[in-house]
């Protein structure tokens, strides 16, 4: 087996660096049988740096028409890592300075339209990236009878929950991801249902004739039409410790640490199939939809501690002193917050989180 790491420290390769790395290995080994390839694109993901001569298919889109200059106004005035104020997260040294293709904030609606097209312009140039790979099987003849899945690890959130350009909450913008699978064989089908990732794996290993491990939480999806599952539990315990139960219409949240998204509520709940982007708040109570939602949290994680004999991991994030990616910026960010006309907001956070000062 050959290891092809070209990671660079955190990331953020462009496609350009990748790819020929990719290309070497398939004209050396492409022809063969039984070999497995994993390319990781990054260029979707902050910061968005596409090469400028690659230009910008979208300069003449609008922003999408849900992110109006109201979401735009009301955000700004709100606190939080990749928020309007700081998409980048606390600061710009997580990453160094803006590249041109993502603005420091969202502190106008033309910096708002750069955020989306520098997204949207990542994607493309992965898109024309992943066309040059499949172009190679094709010249190598082995296109037809090779097994591509197209997936991602997170979404990205561009406004969602006052967030931008990140992965904060455990919400619909994270957590709906893109799963394309080419099979040969296999009529191109679509399955619009509920799907954990890990059901996508359990549905290669069905495919390749191989048994799904029992251990698994991944179920095979059934490829004669199954609808999918009728809930999904997901979570975040990097930036935030929050767990979402996707069912039916409905997205229900619970946090137990905002990550310094100081409006974010202990419950929330969206109507995403009217509401995609989370603009509307619905909790009002714990009493019908909502009840449900907590209650399939609720059996859900009985069930998987009873399944493991194990704790919750999320309990182990939150005594190790919350979210990863938050730990020791509450100081300064307080300050940040007053400095930048948001006082409010750190007094909210200070008494949240004072066993974290």
């Amino acid at each position: 087996m050959e290891s092809m790491n070209r990671m660079r420290g955190m990331g953020a390769e462009r496609a350009d660096q990748v790819l020929p790395v990719a290309l070497d290995w398939l004209e050396r080994r492409g022809s063969s049988d039984d070999w497995f390839l994993h390319v990781h694109l990054w260029d979707p993901h902050t910061p968005y740096n596409v090469p400028y001569e690659f230009g910008n298919p979208f300069a003449h889109d609008a922003v999408p028409a849900w992110h109006t200059e109201e979401v735009r106004t009301r955000n700004w005035a709100l606190a939080g890592p990749h928020s309007a104020q700081e998409p980048w997260g606390f600061s710009s040294d997580e990453w160094g300075p803006p590249p041109p293709r993502q603005p420091w904030d969202a502190g106008s609606p033309d910096a708002v339209k750069a955020i989306f097209d520098g997204y949207d312009v990542g994607v493309r140039y992965a898109d024309d990236a992943l066309g040059t790979l499949l172009g190679k099987l094709d010249d190598l003849g082995v296109l037809e009878e090779t097994a591509v899945l197209i997936s991602s690890d997170h979404g990205e959130a561009f406004g969602e929950l006052g967030a931008y350009a990140d992965h904060q909450a455990a919400d619909e913008a994270t957590c709906h991801i893109p799963a394309v699978l080419r099979w040969p064989g296999v009529a191109p089908q679509v399955h619009d249902g509920l799907h954990y990732h890990v059901d996508v794996a359990a549905t290669v290993l069905d495919l390749a004739g191989l048994r799904v491990p029992t251990r698994w939480d991944g179920v095979p999806i059934d490829l004669d039409g199954s609808s999918g599952r009728d809930h999904l539990v997901l979570s975040q315990g990097a930036w935030s410790c929050q767990r979402g139960v996707r069912f039916g219409d409905h997205l229900y949240l619970r946090t137990w640490h905002d990550g310094y998204h100081g409006h974010w509520s202990d419950e929330m709940l969206f109507d995403v199939a009217r509401d995609p982007h989370e603009t509307t708040d619905l909790w009002s109570g714990g009493e019908g939809t909502a009840a449900l939602g907590a209650s399939l949290l609720e059996d859900w994680t009985k069930a998987q501690l009873e399944r493991t004999g194990l704790g919750d991991p999320m309990d182990t994030v939150r005594a190790e002193g919350g979210p990863f990616h938050v730990r020791t910026h509450l100081g300064p960010y307080v300050e940040r917050l007053r400095a930048t006309g948001r006082g409010e907001w750190a007094r909210v956070l200070l008494e949240r989180h004072a066993d974290e000062m």
